[in-house]
């Protein structure tokens, strides 16, 4: 059987929207971070929101409190503003997000608080 391969012509786009939106190796997430906020076309900026949006929805199935806490963190100072920039509805989406998990985090330490007691 024989398969043909077509490449659209988007394709150079997508590469270049996927090389935006990737860490380089050895950068540090804060700056690769900031430089998709600061310097990150309309479309990186839109795909990183996207991604960021599933990735704290996947949060919820997490049991890593310091990394739950540590990503939450993380949207709220670089992702939320860029969201904020971009749509409406991603920046509220996110927040809530940003808020949700706040709260199972307070209510998670207030619990086994509780419980060594």
């Amino acid at each position: 059987r024989n398969l043909i391969l077509s490449v659209d012509y988007e394709a150079p786009q997508v590469y270049e929207l996927v090389l935006e939106v990737s860490r380089i190796p050895g950068e540090a997430k804060s700056v690769y971070l900031t430089r998709v906020k600061e310097h990150g076309s309309r479309k990186a900026k839109i795909l990183k929101c996207a991604d960021r949006i599933s990735n704290m929805i996947a949060l919820g199935f997490a049991t890593d409190m310091a990394f739950i806490e540590r990503y939450t963190a993380e949207t709220l100072k670089y992702v939320l503003p860029v969201a904020g920039e971009v749509d409406k509805n991603m920046y509220y989406e996110l927040k809530d997000l940003v808020e949700s998990r706040r709260q199972f985090l307070h209510d998670r330490n207030h619990i086994q608080k509780g419980n060594s007691v």
